[in-house]
């Protein structure tokens, strides 16, 4: 099983992390900056299962993104974000400000991917690093990669130096195996865009 990861910034103009990993969690890591790197990837891949770090879906009721259009009464917040703040989580909403270039670029790599045929799931790797006991990038990149070192995840360029993109792209491939494998929680409602969390270690 493979399983692609995706850091994406909210721009082309910024990096945006991205990792391949299989079930015998080997790893490989880059960065790429433009829609068409990413979405080659993807194609060149051909993952069982890509897992985005973005909103994939706009809040139920929304047409759009812009604060001018009718549609902007249904506020910029989605059921799954809910659900994860319920968990204890604290995912930044899907339509704030700083968050709207992110979500509209996430759509259309979903978009874009499932029309290739892939399977496409939206991941929160910072609630993941919390369930995995993992420290967020914050702590630093050397503990994080040390911590998803112990998690058995095995880099296949071990001397090169990788920033917090790439490893929060290999967080998020861990989620997609996670979920080929079946231990994973999804939360929001079955009938929206759900955010797929691993199982923690001490339920897994």
């Amino acid at each position: 099983m493979i399983s692609l990861g995706i850091d994406p910034s909210g721009s082309e103009r910024r990096r945006s992390g991205l990792a391949v990993l299989d079930d015998d969690l080997k790893v490989y890591t880059w960065t790429a900056m433009t829609n068409e790197e990413i979405c080659r990837a993807a194609r060149e891949a051909r993952p069982d299962v890509v897992a985005i770090d973005s909103p994939l879906s706009l809040p139920k009721g929304r047409c759009c993104a812009r604060t001018s259009c009718p549609c902007a009464v249904r506020g910029i917040v989605r059921a799954a974000d809910r659900a994860v703040a319920k968990l204890g989580y604290h995912p930044f909403w899907t339509l704030l400000p700083s968050m709207v270039n992110l979500t509209l670029r996430g759509i259309s790599f979903k978009e874009r991917m499932e029309a290739e045929g892939l399977k496409v799931i939206e991941v929160y790797p910072g609630a993941a690093q919390d369930r995995l006991g993992v420290p967020r990038k914050k702590a630093g990149v050397d503990l994080l990669e040390e911590a998803l070192r112990d998690l058995g995840i095995r880099f296949r360029d071990p001397g090169r130096k990788r920033v917090h993109d790439e490893l929060d792209a290999v967080t998020a491939a861990y989620v997609g195996i996670c979920y080929l494998q079946g231990r994973y929680e999804a939360a929001g409602p079955s009938d929206e865009i759900q955010i797929i969390l691993p199982l923690s270690l001490r339920t897994s």
